[in-house]
């Protein structure tokens, strides 16, 4: 059966993962941004440097798996290193998320530096496209060059990168620059998501929105570029769904001559986790940051230890691995075990519950295009069938 090729997340003592948007404030305000961030953003209510640096005293004693920071850029904050330096003197597993614009030697000399101590970094660089023209036109006038300036610092300085990309209607047909890209500069990483309808990308679905049609191209030219480039690690981050069931031989070819070292499919993050504001509120993720039910507590007064043990996050990571709690389509699909339902801050986002249905998964039945043999239901029904001595119905 399908749901039994694709890797299934085992119960587990969760280390929760902090995903820490320092800021709004970026120096790119790019089309597809689901928080929003400009350089224009007001940066008032952001936290203090004093109060940024007791933050971490504060995560710490969550001991998580990683902290990630991203924004808006986290660069942009003024004291962005101080707020590295000391996640790396805690030994804190740290992922950065960045543009790299705003990456110079300097900058990556005090990541080399810091590395070379016993720093656990992985820099997360966006390219949005493999040429200037697509990634510029996702990102803004000079956000290809700037980008390549940053990557070229820091792979100057030995370092490892991870290039992220949100494939969208412009920039398919450059897919396979990334893994030129991406094989060039050594990155240990190649990572393809794409563009949802969430934050500022609803005022650009006519420039960005992917078709079903174009999903296929998308997904066909992935998977030719991983034909032709086998030494990039590739992961392509999409509900398991969406994919269009001629596609799976495939994926489970790659997925077996990989064995999980050279390319995954990724459904969802570290569920569940905790965003920290701008301002230092407690959420899930920065897309539940408007739902009130999801508020539980600012960092600046509140320990993360205790909300942690408050919201019973422990019983509601075996809820999530468990599945069975998944409603609508997500609740029907025989990839659920492997799924998990994809991102549940969206899903919480839209219908008010974490249990609730993938919105694309949703919006895919709603139109009749949710493939029949990725149902339980279906599957259920078949198996009746075969049992029986008939025909399918």
């Amino acid at each position: 059966m399908l749901e039994m090729e694709l890797p299934v997340l085992q119960p587990d003592h969760h280390r929760p993962t902090v995903y820490w948007y320092t800021t709004y404030r970026c120096n790119l305000a790019c089309k597809h941004c689901s928080v929003h961030s400009s350089p224009y953003v007001d940066t008032a209510g952001d936290l203090s440097p004093e109060e940024a640096l007791r933050a971490i005293d504060n995560i710490a004693q969550l001991r998580p798996g990683t902290v990630i920071l991203t924004g808006g850029d986290p660069f942009t904050r003024p004291d962005a290193l101080a707020i590295q330096q000391k996640l790396f003197d805690l030994r804190i597993r740290t992922g950065i998320e960045t543009n790299a614009i705003l990456i110079d030697r300097e900058v990556a000399r005090f990541l080399r530096r810091n590395a070379d101590a016993g720093a656990q970094i992985a820099l997360g660089i966006s390219v949005d496209g493999g040429s200037a023209e697509t990634h510029d036109f996702q990102r803004g006038p000079g956000a290809f060059a700037g980008m390549l300036r940053g990557v070229e610092a820091v792979v100057a300085e030995g370092l490892p990168v991870q290039f992220s990309s949100i494939v969208n209607r412009v920039n398919i047909d450059t897919i396979p620059d990334l893994f030129v890209l991406a094989r060039q500069y050594k990155a240990w990483l190649l990572t393809f998501g794409f563009v949802n309808p969430i934050g500022r990308a609803l005022e650009y679905l006519d420039d960005l929105q992917l078709t079903p049609e174009l999903l296929e191209r998308a997904l066909e030219t992935i998977l030719d570029s991983m034909d032709r480039y086998p030494e990039v690690y590739t992961v392509i981050k999409i509900p398991p769904a969406l994919i269009p069931p001629r596609f799976y031989p495939r994926v489970k070819r790659h997925l077996d001559q990989a064995s999980g070292e050279r390319f995954d499919l990724s459904t969802s993050c570290n569920f569940p986790l905790f965003g920290i504001l701008p301002d230092g509120s407690i959420t899930v993720c920065s897309v539940t940051r408007t739902k009130l039910k999801a508020y539980f507590g600012n960092v600046k007064s509140d320990s993360l230890v205790d909300v942690w043990r408050r919201q019973r996050f422990e019983a509601m990571r075996q809820a999530y691995l468990e599945a069975d709690w998944l409603t609508g389509i997500c609740g029907d699909c025989i990839f659920k075990k492997a799924c998990k339902g994809s991102c549940r801050a969206w899903a919480y986002a839209e219908y008010g519950e974490f249990s609730g249905p993938h919105p694309l998964c949703r919006a895919l039945e709603e139109n009749g295009l949710f493939p029949q043999i990725y149902r339980l239901s279906y599957r259920d029904r078949l198996l009746a069938s075969v049992r029986a001595g008939g025909g399918a119905t």
